[in-house]
């Protein structure tokens, strides 16, 4: 299960920042979402103290991932493409570092890495973070389902990446600094942050839900090892059941 937005206006969630406020250096993000169109700005995740740009990500009118750290962006040459389950990653070490990034294609399992041109730090302390739209542009939301993000205040290695696909529970023993599943079953129900950090849902405006699940992600343990040859997903005997389950089983299987 997933939550769709539309993209028109000004759609999508908003929620604190949690553990995530305050001065963050060094960074890495994980959004799960497949667009329904493309040929237009889609914005994935913004992190902001109110308005002014602070961690930001957007997927742009040729389908390449824009990242925003300093308040200059890098883009990626691969090409995120409509109507596919797509994983979009980014990261970078403190300091003036490369950006790197990732796009996961669950259809094909295989992944696309990037190392861009060099950024600095996030610029101001984020008070809130916006999913799947832009605070102050309207019609530049996502246009797509969204299933699961997450953000660190450090910098993850590629292997870290590989283990994120498959498995919440994977994305959740790397200890993120704000994690969100979208898999309410209702509207009404609050999107929470499972790490339990704060980082909960303070605004929502124009979303539905989905009944569209993610290809071989669950809510149970990583499979460890995953072997990529030519592609393909993985065989079916050892793929974990559809992502689809609700908030509170979640909570029962992360925590048993």
């Amino acid at each position: 299960m997933a939550r769709y937005l539309d993209g028109t206006g000004f759609t999508g969630i908003e929620t604190s920042s949690g553990q995530l406020g305050g001065t963050v250096t060094a960074w890495s993000f994980g959004y799960v979402l497949r667009m329904s169109v493309g040929g237009r700005f889609q914005r994935i995740f913004r992190m902001s103290n109110g308005g002014t740009g602070y961690l930001t990500s957007l997927i742009t009118d040729t389908g390449l991932l824009r990242i925003f750290s300093d308040a200059n962006s890098v883009d990626s040459t691969f090409i995120a493409s409509a109507g596919e389950w797509l994983l979009l990653t980014g990261s970078k070490a403190a300091g003036t570092q490369p950006i790197s990034a990732g796009m996961y294609r669950y259809s094909t399992d295989t992944w696309s890495r990037e190392t861009l041109a060099s950024r600095g730090d996030p610029v101001g302390a984020a008070t809130t973070i916006n999913h799947g739209y832009h605070v102050t542009a309207s019609g530049v939301g996502l246009d797509g389902d969204l299933a699961v993000g997450a953000l660190w205040k450090r910098s993850l290695t590629a292997t870290e990446f590989d283990s994120l696909p498959y498995s919440i529970a994977a994305w959740l023993s790397l200890a993120p600094s704000g994690l969100w599943a979208f898999d309410q079953s209702l509207t009404s129900q609050a999107l929470l942050d499972l790490t339990g950090g704060g980082a909960n849902q303070t605004a929502i405006s124009g979303t539905s839900i989905s009944t569209a699940s993610v290809p071989i992600l669950s809510y149970g343990h990583p499979i460890l090892a995953v072997t990529h040859t030519s592609g393909g997903a993985p065989p079916a005997a050892t793929a974990p059941p559809p992502f689809r389950s609700t908030y509170r089983r979640n909570m029962h299987l992360l925590t048993r």
